[in-house]
């Protein structure tokens, strides 16, 4: 596996690899790599030739510094995880690589899709992650790139920002993993104390009985249960939970045989701050 650190040695090596008419699959990550990073670049090797990893923490998308500060940085580690998992290049810039003039955002007209949920709580936050993504898809250029549905709302806003730049890459999502007590995997976990760990099953047992019990209450009855059943959790404070339509994210009154839905939810565990979401129908 090649290690890449400079933007022009990524550029050469990507360009090489498509003039000889292999395909290449793309997973952008920030690290400490976890089972569903994983999962995401075993899909990358079934559909493509060539496969490259991105390992990069971005400023431009925390809103809390404090937040970017304690991000877990595993490098060596997550370097033998992609070798091990047969990853044919990774690329680990500098902040500098990547915002050469200032660590600033670019501007995309997204509209509410960036302005709910996540949105909501983290003002500015898919305008940085759309500069970066469409950053690094410029770089790579691949043919399809992989990203995880326990991010939802950040698919959707993907796939939007690479239809409004008409780049040529294929989005592609994958599903979310879970840990044994159906916690949702992330690289957030690792700042958990185990009987945090552990009590954040209620995250899932929660979305799962509104799931369950989605016809025998109102949508109001459900929602505010769950809430009040995750905020007496130690430590756990609900930001959001919403039963909302997945295609527009704007929450729902009712439930009809007709709709699609999704639960999505936010919560803080003291200062650290776990997303999820679960498909109703």
């Amino acid at each position: 596996m090649r290690v890449v650190r400079r933007k022009d040695d990524l550029i050469k090596f990507t360009q090489k690899v498509h003039s000889k008419g292999f395909s290449i699959g793309f997973v952008p990550t920030m690290g400490a790599l976890h089972d569903g990073h994983l999962s995401l670049l075993a899909e990358a090797k079934k559909k493509c030739d060539f496969v490259v990893c991105s390992i990069f923490v971005n400023p431009t998308q925390f809103n809390n510094s404090e937040d970017l500060t304690h991000y877990p940085r595993t490098e060596n580690e997550d370097i033998k995880k992609l070798e091990s998992a047969n990853c044919d290049l990774v690329f680990i810039p500098t902040v500098d690589q990547m915002y050469p003039e200032t660590v600033q955002t670019d501007t995309y007209p997204l509209g509410s899709l960036e302005d709910l949920l996540e949105g909501a709580h983290r003002p500015n936050h898919f305008q940085g992650v759309c500069t970066i993504v469409e950053r690094l898809l410029r770089l790579v250029n691949p043919d399809h790139a992989f990203f995880g549905e326990k991010d939802f709302q950040q698919l959707a806003i993907i796939k939007k920002m690479v239809s409004l730049k008409a780049l040529p890459t294929r989005i592609h999502g994958g599903p979310t993993l879970r840990e044994p007590n159906g916690l949702a995997m992330s690289s957030r976990n690792e700042r958990l104390t185990s009987k945090q760990r552990e009590s954040a099953r209620v995250l899932y047992e929660q979305m799962n009985w509104i799931k369950e019990n989605i016809t025998q209450h109102s949508l109001e009855t459900l929602v505010n249960t769950s809430i009040q059943i995750i905020n007496d959790t130690v430590d756990f404070k609900v930001q959001y939970l919403s039963v909302a339509d997945p295609r527009t994210l704007l929450p729902l009154e009712n439930i009809q045989d007709s709709i699609k839905a999704h639960i999505f939810l936010a919560v803080l565990v003291n200062d650290v701050r776990l997303i999820d979401n679960l498909s109703i129908k």
